[in-house]
């Protein structure tokens, strides 16, 4: 069982966290888009939706599983995965059924591409071989709870808005480098806002970018519980793939050195917690 309030709470919360993280990054992109072409930003920025609108509706998901040599699944050859899928896809309200694909990387990973009137969802020989059934369940329901939520859309948004913010820096820079035998001699002024801007909105839009993707994560797993009613399947889930791919020297040295802020996930012991968080009566054992 599920606690409703609290899946609620959580909802709000990335809801209000997406929607800041992506004005911040249109109004950084904006600031330096304006400061140097001017009326021409917008018109760009609407172009911008526009493109990304119909390239992420264009792409073919099959082609993405196909360079990691990838193979389809049949119904025949996975029937029970099929139905498992069925039911959370009808639990998530999609209409349409994903096809599964064999992904041969020993990696534990799981990965959803396309939209919802056409998707995929990629399962490597490592998840298929480590996870139990109820901890594929959780892992199947957050894939999916991608695809309802459209993040793939969302994120590639984002990365048009992170590479044009640093294409816009980077000429931003080079005026401003050909334009310093004039600064220093007073014929052209700038502004210290600007300059600070031209050279951090970049950096900034690219931790943006991250943050958001961070918090889609929180969503998916929050989606997730919605759908497959079992929170403990999910932190199971999340529990076994971090312990599979620990440092054997983890008792002596951190995993990793990258903090989070540099990361696309969330902390596992973070997103463990959040999902216990949801569950009636939250058990403690999972990510010890």
């Amino acid at each position: 069982m599920i606690a409703k309030d609290i899946v609620k709470e959580h909802r709000s919360q990335n809801f209000l966290q997406t929607g800041l993280i992506l004005l911040a990054m249109l109004s950084l992109f904006s600031l330096v888009g304006f400061g140097i072409l001017g009326n021409i930003t917008l018109p760009l920025i609407l172009l911008i939706f526009v493109f990304g609108f119909t390239l992420v509706h264009s792409a073919r998901p099959e082609l993405i599983f196909k360079t990691m040599r990838g193979t389809p699944l049949g119904f025949e050859n996975a029937p029970g995965l099929y139905r498992i899928t069925d039911a959370l896809c009808q639990r998530a309200g999609l209409q349409t059924r994903p096809t599964l694909w064999y992904l041969p990387q020993n990696q534990i990973n799981a990965m959803a591409a396309g939209q919802t009137d056409r998707f995929a969802i990629g399962l490597t020989h490592g998840i298929l071989n480590t996870l139990n059934e109820r901890e594929l369940i959780g892992v199947l329901a957050h894939e999916i709870a991608h695809v309802k939520n459209r993040d793939m859309g969302i994120m590639g948004f984002s990365g048009a808005m992170t590479r044009l913010t640093s294409s816009l820096g980077s000429f931003g820079q080079m005026m401003l480098l050909l334009s310093l035998p004039f600064w220093l001699l007073g014929i052209v002024e700038f502004p210290l806002a600007w300059i600070l801007l031209v050279f951090l909105a970049p950096g900034l839009n690219g931790l943006l970018g991250l943050a958001l993707s961070r918090t889609r994560e929180f969503e998916a797993d929050r989606m997730a519980v919605e759908i497959s009613k079992d929170p403990y399947g999910l932190a199971s889930a999340l529990s076994t793939m971090e312990k599979a791919v620990r440092n054997p020297w983890g008792r002596f040295l951190p995993s990793s050195g990258i903090p989070v802020i540099l990361k696309t996930h969330p902390a596992t012991r973070e997103r463990i917690q959040r999902l216990l968080s949801m569950a009636e009566q939250p058990r403690l054992y999972w990510g010890n």
